[in-house]
């Protein structure tokens, strides 16, 4: 996975999105993010509610840093 030119690789030790209607994923968008991007977003957040996930976050790409070990979509 590329972001913000940095290479990563995004792994789950357990193969799932969610479990037991928890997830440690994180939508991600563009800090200057267009209306279309955000309610994409927030579309892909409801469908996950619907099928169970309890919310999910939905952050921008500026609010993450190198370190940070989170999964996101």
């Amino acid at each position: 996975m590329k972001l913000n030119g940095y290479i990563g690789t995004i792994t789950d030790k357990e193969g799932y999105l969610y479990k037991n209607n928890q997830t440690d994923y994180k939508i991600v968008i563009p800090s200057n993010a267009t209306i279309v991007e955000k309610r994409a977003a927030e579309e892909l957040r409801n469908l996950l509610f619907l099928g169970g996930v309890n919310l999910v976050d939905v952050i921008t790409d500026d609010t993450l840093s190198v370190a940070d070990t989170g999964k996101y979509v």
